[in-house]
């Protein structure tokens, strides 16, 4: 028996104009946020992702309305009940903080970690009802992969104080352009399995 060849991603051009937009979208907050400082009082990088995030929201909404035929694959979610399961869980979880919010006698505090339960939410919602075709998930988690690499050597030079002409700030525990090394050290885990997702989508 022969070999079977392995699926290939359509080509760019078999893409809708909705596909390359959403793409783009995607890929240029999970290019930058890791790079951009997370300053206390400005906070560039959460509202990078933030910005990032409410930009995608914005455009799943368009073309849901927009698009007869993106409207179909969304209600098609009702037919997969895994799928179905998924959605209910992550929906039920969303309106339980969304209670505890309601409940909570401190507000500002609560309002805090709120923004985070949301982030996370919206993230969710829009990769969930428009994933990124194969020919632009390559390039997303490619992005991420970099710029994860960028900041990693960048965190690395934290250690020294820099190498040869190139002087930045040194610390004890390195935490690259993170306001916290634990932060860091998330993402990093996290962008560890991208990279391998990203060489393995390329390989093949």
């Amino acid at each position: 028996m022969g070999k079977k060849e392995p699926a290939k991603a359509p080509p760019k051009s078999a893409l809708s104009a909705w596909d390359h937009a959403y793409a783009l979208l995607a890929i240029l907050p999970i290019f930058l946020f890791p790079i951009f400082p997370d300053e206390k009082l400005v906070r560039f990088k959460l509202q990078i992702l933030e910005w990032g995030i409410f930009s995608l929201l914005l455009f799943t909404g368009l073309r849901f309305f927009w698009d007869r035929e993106a409207m179909k694959s969304c209600l098609s979610i009702k037919k997969d009940p895994h799928r179905l399961w998924l959605f209910g869980a992550v929906f039920l979880w969303f309106g339980i903080h969304l209670i505890l919010l309601g409940l909570a006698s401190e507000k500002s505090l609560a309002n805090g970690e709120f923004r985070r339960v949301a982030l996370a939410f919206g993230a969710f919602a829009a990769f969930s009802f428009f994933p990124l075709k194969e020919y632009w998930k390559k390039i997303f988690l490619s992005a991420w992969a970099l710029s994860a690499g960028l900041i990693a050597i960048y965190g690395l030079l934290q250690i020294s104080g820099g190498i040869g002409p190139i002087l930045v700030p040194q610390m004890d525990r390195s935490m690259s352009t993170f306001g916290n090394p634990i932060f860091f050290a998330a993402f990093l885990s996290a962008s560890f399995f991208v990279s391998l997702a990203a060489w393995s989508l390329i390989k093949n």
